[in-house]
């Protein structure tokens, strides 16, 4: 029996670029903060003899009760937007009944006394990455007592834990056979901070999610559509934690049509998580906002001083159409977990988030991690770059007659946001796959609402 330890740090840089008054080009970086540094964290851990291994890019080790080791892939990427309407069912059953569990092996295999604490039946968590469909249909969520000594170990080594069991539903619309780790993590105060996915934690056999066409792990066939339950463990001090802060249930990236994974899809899809009836009507209440990692990483609450979301303002540069989206200008509180990073902020900080769509109709893949952007206040009072950290991740290369969302971030110091009135935002040029400018380095200039 082994006991795997991951550890996390958190670096959050937050690189404000002011210009001085009258200055076109000048920009000036403002002072740093200190980087947070998460406390370890415990991975999962077998029992039993362990199973193949699976490989992919920023892989996590997770080991499962039930006696398989995965390494599963932890990539970043894009996020789906979170806080989906949904419809929840709670339920609370003190020594709850084979019929009201979603997973009735839990009772027997874990040979501890169980509590229903919160069903949703209707989760409808859908990732969809290019076709290849990653769905969490429904989840319950328990909490076991007196289980089995041998089976401790997820749950940092003591007898009562708390245990979520999503059902899964991987629908592979391709035609071609697809690789997918099947990485998926509750998230607790942040990145570092989370449970990941346990394919055989108190799982009968039959529930397993695996292929009914393919052999090779983790691979699934050309039109296929399979079910199964993946489990999730907690600590009853972890579960403390998971009740005091914003969750989020992530659906990893990963599909790729090899086995080595490269080339995959590595956008997640990112939603809360909703453990109650009373914070899933909290969850509902909040204002809609665009999901940068400020929300899906619970990096700040956010309140809005300003939003336009249906701005929809349409260039072109050649055969590129740059949509214009919406707006949303926000003042930050941080969480916990990133108070230290948030150092000599002054009043306060303000962030102005933008959201884009691009449609490439070109004939050339453009480089979306290269294309620039740059804000201009009040005609060169100021001038902010975006913060990189900030944004959710996105695909690198939006090939020809591909589109995507393209969401930029930009700080303000309140005190001197109060001060400003006009906002330019130069947004390219675009640049290739060998790193050249495209289309001859043209951009296109948006003036956002304030």
């Amino acid at each position: 029996m082994k006991k795997t330890i991951v550890f996390g740090a958190v670096l959050l840089s937050l690189s404000l670029v002011l210009g001085g008054c009258g200055s076109d080009d000048d920009t000036t970086s403002a002072n740093e903060p200190e980087p947070a540094t998460e406390d370890e964290q415990e991975g999962q851990v077998d029992q039993e003899e362990p199973s193949e291994e699976q490989e992919a890019d920023n892989s996590v080790e997770e080991t499962e009760a039930q006696g398989t080791t995965e390494d599963e892939g932890d990539e970043s990427g894009d996020t789906e937007e979170a806080g989906q309407e949904e419809q929840e069912e709670a339920t609370t059953d003190t020594g709850a009944s084979d019929d009201s569990l979603l997973n009735p092996s839990i009772p027997e295999l874990s040979e501890g006394d169980i509590e229903v604490i919160y069903t949703n039946s209707n989760a409808g968590f859908v990732h969809d990455m290019d076709g290849f469909v990653v769905s969490v249909d429904e989840y319950q969520l328990v909490k076991i007592e007196d289980m089995n000594r041998n089976m401790t170990i997820p749950f940092n080594d003591e007898v009562d834990g708390y245990l979520v069991t999503a059902k899964i539903t991987v629908d592979n619309q391709k035609d071609t056979a697809m690789y997918y780790p099947m990485s998926l993590r509750i998230q607790i105060n942040d990145q570092y901070d989370y449970s990941v996915s346990q394919p055989r934690l108190f799982i009968d056999d039959t529930d397993v999610v695996v292929s009914e066409m393919e052999e090779e792990v983790s691979k699934y066939g050309a039109g296929e559509k399979v079910s199964g339950l993946v489990s999730f463990a907690f600590s009853n001090e972890e579960y403390e934690r998971l009740t005091n802060t914003n969750p989020k249930f992530i659906i990893s990236g990963g599909a790729a049509d090899n086995d080595q994974f490269s080339g995959g899809y590595r956008e997640e899809g990112v939603f809360d998580f909703i453990y109650s009836s009373e914070q899933g009507d909290e969850v509902s209440s909040r204002p809609d906002l665009y999901q940068s990692k400020l929300v899906t990483d619970n990096i700040a609450e956010q309140s809005i001083i300003f939003e336009d979301t249906s701005i929809n303002q349409e260039e072109m540069i050649d055969d590129v159409r740059v949509t214009l989206k919406g707006v949303q200008y926000t003042e930050l509180e941080p969480t916990a977990s990133f108070e230290e990073a948030f150092t000599d902020t002054g009043d306060g900080l303000v962030a102005l988030t933008v959201l884009f769509h691009v449609d490439n109709q070109s004939d050339s893949p453009i480089s979306m991690f290269s294309t620039r952007s740059m804000l201009t206040v009040d005609t060169n009072r100021a001038r902010y770059m975006p913060e990189g950290m900030l944004e959710p991740g996105t695909e690198t290369m939006l090939e020809s007659g591909n589109d995507t969302e393209d969401m930029k971030v930009f700080l303000f110091y309140k005190d001197e946001f109060e001060l400003y009135e006009n906002f330019e935002l130069e947004y390219g040029p675009f640049y290739g796959e060998d790193g050249r400018e495209l289309f001859k380095a043209d951009l296109l200039n948006f003036t956002l609402p304030r």
